[in-house]
């Protein structure tokens, strides 16, 4: 059969400071690089924001981004 293997010590890590209206505030990059992919997700993404006692705020969350899945043979 075939298995999908992912390296995550490859994958790219950001964190996400998303405001109350679901809109990314503020970013960094905790490992790996910045891609065109992720910079997409930052621009443009809104997210549900996160409530606290039933009113939005702000919070973050992390992204991970892995490297494409290699497909091994198993003879």
């Amino acid at each position: 059969g075939n298995a999908a293997t992912f390296d995550d010590s490859a994958a790219n890590v950001v964190e996400l400071t998303i405001d109350a209206q679901g809109l990314v505030s503020d970013f960094s990059v905790a490992r790996g690089q910045l891609t065109p992919d992720l910079q997409t997700i930052i621009m443009f993404s809104k997210f549900t924001p996160a409530t606290l006692l039933g009113t939005p705020t702000s919070a973050k969350v992390t992204i991970v981004q892995r490297p494409p899945a290699r497909r091994q043979m198993r003879s």
